[in-house]
């Protein structure tokens, strides 16, 4: 029987990076020799990924792509090397497409920003903080423009 060889992308536009973890069923012990994650942008092999056997005794692989450009089309292909007892044999897994998209606010002509606090169903304003603290999700920012129109924005950290 085969090796199969599954992948899941993670992708995280902010930071320019993807994720693509491999899962390995080998159930008949094949050696695997080797699996490359190659990443191109149009023809430019942007980087080559490869899993050798000394970095295959677990069955979940991973391979990092960093510094990626948005907006750009990437294709992700996959070769596995693996033999059955006979002659190498290699498989190609499916190529993915990926391409990173920067979403972005852009807030124009503030007047005032302020802290906020939403607690017991009411909202009020905070003026000053004496610690840091500890539940940040009833807090946002109200953001308001000169055209009296108010942007709500989560607080992530302090």
């Amino acid at each position: 029987e085969k090796p199969r060889l599954t992948l899941s992308i993670e992708k995280r536009d902010i930071d320019r990076k993807v994720t693509v973890t491999y899962t390995l069923e080998n159930q008949a012990n094949n050696q695997i020799k080797s699996i490359t994650a190659t990443l191109k942008k149009g023809e430019e092999v942007v980087k080559d990924f490869v899993l050798t056997e000394e970095n295959l005794k677990t069955n979940h692989l991973t391979a990092l792509f960093e510094k990626l450009d948005y907006y750009k089309e990437y294709t992700l292909s996959t070769d596995m090397v693996y033999n059955r007892g006979n002659d190498d044999e290699t498989e190609s897994i499916s190529e993915e497409l990926i391409q990173l998209n920067l979403k972005k606010l852009e807030l124009k002509d503030i007047q005032t920003v302020s802290l906020m606090k939403f607690e017991n169903g009411q909202e009020s304003q905070v003026t000053h903080l004496s610690d840091k603290p500890t539940d940040l999700s009833k807090l946002y920012l109200k953001v308001t423009s000169s055209t009296s129109k108010d942007a709500v924005l989560a607080v992530s950290s302090i």
